[in-house]
């Protein structure tokens, strides 16, 4: 039985090492890595070299290592471009591959939502330039206007819907106010989040009025939204026989999408910051825990001797809308 382990380890090792993305930029440039962030105008590529970041407009072609990440890739593309069922047939076809990836799940329920909401926006656009005046009627208006507009209309159609307004923080995008007892408030939202991610896409660098789309496109009420949140957990000192996870009181396990609290002890230092279990670390004292081994970051509490942790947190919420 032991060497039976012992080989699955090998050849999860093997593959792990042997997996490799592969960027091909139109100036004949190639880089080989891992994909660990996919922007709206940007990836970012992990390589023997380090971390490269990618404008998406000196691409010429990206080739994931699995079938099904090519495909969500591909349903990910059509759905920007607008081409709704293609992109579903991407999605569902990526879900036949691997009926557990979240992200082909997702997709094809955002999609499914979007293709009957336009729907009933074509309608509605309809109907709005039959209102339109005789003196307005086919005079454009400037785009610069038309940005204005469309960020103003979503701002208020978020704030009725969901109780909250969002704004930039340079590439950030982040919670500014939320209303009380609003779902937004309801869900956990707090002033000063940064919204990560609206149904698994990443929107760093992504102009506001996209993501009001992301967040009112859908027609179901649900959606999934991952935050980021600064949070100080005060350390206790270390028992006789104990170790980090009773400085904490919490266990930690490192898992696909990064270091994880696993469990959380009730009154220990991170419940009484606000900390819950499935929450994802992504820094420790502002240093970054995606290559850090979990043997590291225990060292890092074990030595640390009664100093505050600052920790920034990514964790999943479902918002729901009125």
């Amino acid at each position: 039985m032991k060497y039976a382990l012992a080989l699955l380890f090998i050849v999860a090792l093997t593959c792990q090492v042997l997996r490799a993305d592969t960027i091909l930029l139109r100036d004949g440039q190639e880089l080989k890595g891992v994909i660990v962030e996919d922007y709206h105008d940007r990836v970012v590529i992990s390589t023997e070299k380090g971390e490269i970041g990618a404008a998406k407009n000196n691409i010429d072609k990206i080739s994931y290592d699995s079938a099904d990440e090519n495909l969500v890739k591909l349903g990910a593309f059509y759905k920007d471009r607008g081409d709704y069922k293609l992109a579903l047939h991407y999605y569902e076809s990526a879900r036949k591959i691997n009926p557990d990836l979240k992200e082909a799940r997702e997709g094809s329920l955002l999609v499914t939502n979007m293709m009957m909401n336009k729907k009933e926006a074509d309608v509605a656009r309809d109907i709005a330039m039959r209102q339109d005046t005789e003196e307005n009627m086919g005079r454009p208006q400037p785009a610069e206007q038309l940005e204005i507009n469309a960020v103003r209309k979503g701002a208020d159609e978020l704030w009725s819907a969901a109780g909250i307004s969002i704004e930039k923080a340079g590439s950030d995008v982040e919670v500014a106010k939320v209303m009380n007892k609003s779902p937004a408030y309801e869900a956990g939202m707090r002033p000063r989040d940064t919204i990560v991610s609206i149904w698994g896409k990443l929107i760093k660098y992504m102009p506001l009025e996209n993501v009001y789309d992301l967040f009112l496109s859908s027609k179901v009420s649900e959606i999934r939204v991952t935050i980021a949140r600064e949070e100080s957990a005060a350390p206790r000192g270390k028992f006789l026989f104990g170790g980090a996870e009773d400085i904490i009181g919490a266990r930690l396990s490192m898992e696909l999408d990064g270091l994880t609290v696993s469990e959380v002890r009730t009154a220990g230092p991170f419940d009484d910051a606000g900390i819950l279990k499935d929450d994802r670390i992504t820094k420790i004292n502002a240093a970054s825990t995606r290559y850090m081994p979990l043997e590291s970051f225990y060292k890092m509490i074990e030595d640390i001797k009664g100093k505050t942790l600052k920790l920034e947190i990514q964790r999943e919420i479902t918002l729901w809308r009125k």
